[in-house]
């Protein structure tokens, strides 16, 4: 858990890492953490988007940025794959190539996946009440809009970072205390937990075996992050070297019998994964078949690397 934090810190620090846009313009006054919180979480929400994208708020329209963030910043939506399709035809391959055409209707789109993402991360419970949405549009328009932030970097980070380390204590202590007490969950090396849905009655792989699995995996929050299950039919199951998983699966699936039903909860320490920053992840797991190392993937197959759970 430690290792976990450090990582959250780096990771906050270094998201919101643009200027302070000093100029002359009224501060906003502040009546609590609240308000500050909500603003600071709607600056990174912002920075995050155009230092990744490698874009200034000038390529766009920024009154539609704004408006399309701050109508669509609701606790209810639906992914609209029209905005998908018309960001593609504004930004071009690469987001780098403007096409100003579809200018208005892209920069609306900008504002609002921002503001579906920006959900997608704190509309959760012990999150999203916390926040006055208000206050995140503020902070996402002053970015936008260039004007001299109300709160320093430093101050920022602080509060998101002190933020985001409460929460996760909260539902990590919520989470271990629904599972710890299943009478069939065993704790193994360094808090790695696995739960037994249906006993395997075959062989139990090696540190070095090929394995066949199905799986799903998910956040502690319960939102799934990958299902192989739901793959094509002309899609075999996914095979890889126990060797070349997490250093948590390498570790759990030992423990595991072929044929068997599992759900495995693997510590930040364990996978430290930058693209899953969680105290833990659950991988609901169906182990299919096992056999000795070469025998179920090849040396070329291109699935004989570590997994790579976000597509």
């Amino acid at each position: 858990m430690k290792q976990f934090f450090l990582f959250i810190l780096v990771l906050l620090l270094t998201a919101s890492c643009g200027d302070d846009h000093k100029g002359t313009v009224d501060k906003i006054k502040f009546k609590g953490e609240k308000e500050k919180l909500s603003y600071s979480l709607g600056v990174n929400q912002a920075e995050i988007y155009f230092n990744k994208a490698n874009l200034s708020p000038e390529d766009f329209n920024q009154n539609k940025v704004i408006e399309g963030f701050s109508k669509e910043l609701k606790t209810e939506f639906e992914i609209d794959s029209a905005c998908i399709q018309t960001v593609q035809l504004f930004l071009g391959n690469g987001q780098q190539e403007i096409n100003d055409r579809y200018i208005v209707q892209g920069s609306y789109c900008i504002g609002k996946m921002n503001a579906q993402n920006f959900m997608r991360i704190w509309n959760k419970p012990g999150a999203i009440e916390k926040l006055d949405l208000e206050f995140v549009k503020r902070g996402f328009k002053d970015v936008i809009q260039k004007k001299p932030l109300s709160l320093t970097k430093a101050d920022r980070s602080l509060l998101i970072k002190n933020f985001y380390e409460k929460l996760v204590e909260d539902l990590t202590k919520v989470m271990l205390d629904s599972v710890l007490v299943k009478k069939n969950v065993q704790k193994i090396e360094n808090e790695l937990l696995i739960e037994t849905i249906q006993e395997g009655n075959g062989a139990s792989p090696s540190d070095s075996s090929d394995i066949a699995i199905d799986f799903i995996l998910t956040t502690p929050y319960g939102d799934t992050m990958e299902n192989s299950f739901k793959r094509s039919k002309e899609k075999k199951e996914p095979v890889f070297n126990v060797q070349q998983m997490y250093e948590g699966w390498s570790i759990a699936f030992p423990k595991l019998k072929q044929g068997g039903t599992y759900r495995v909860y693997i510590p930040f320490d364990m996978h430290k994964d930058p693209r899953l920053p969680f105290p833990y992840i659950i991988y609901y797991v169906k182990l299919n078949n096992v056999g000795p190392k070469g025998s179920l993937i090849k040396a070329d197959n291109s699935t004989n690397k570590r997994i790579n759970p976000i597509k």
